[in-house]
C-alpha cells in the first residue's frame, strides 16, 4: 500500500484514494496504472478525470482506444 501511496501521490491522489486503487488491483497495483492510467476507471472515488491527469503526466497517447472509449464512458 506504501508504494502505490507514494506512486499516485505524485499526481495528487490521496492516500485513502490510493488504498481503493489497492483493494481493486492488489500487489500489481502500479504496474496496472503505469501500463493503463484508464484502468482507475473502474475505481470508485477516482473516475477517468484522475485516470487522464496521470496518463497526460506519464505522456501516454492521447489518441489511443482506451482513452478514447474511457472518455465516452465519462461523457
Amino acid at each position: 500500500l506504501n508504494k502505490i501511496g507514494t506512486y499516485l501521490g505524485k499526481f495528487g491522489i490521496t492516500i485513502d484514494k490510493s488504498a481503493l486503487v489497492y483493494n481493486k488491483f492488489g500487489k500489481n497495483s502500479i504496474e496496472i496504472v503505469q501500463n493503463n492510467p484508464y484502468s482507475l476507471a473502474e475505481v470508485k472515488g477516482l473516475g477517468f478525470l484522475s485516470a487522464e491527469k496521470i496518463a497526460t503526466e506519464t505522456g501516454q497517447m492521447l489518441l489511443s482506444d482506451t482513452r478514447i472509449k474511457e472518455a465516452c464512458k465519462y461523457v
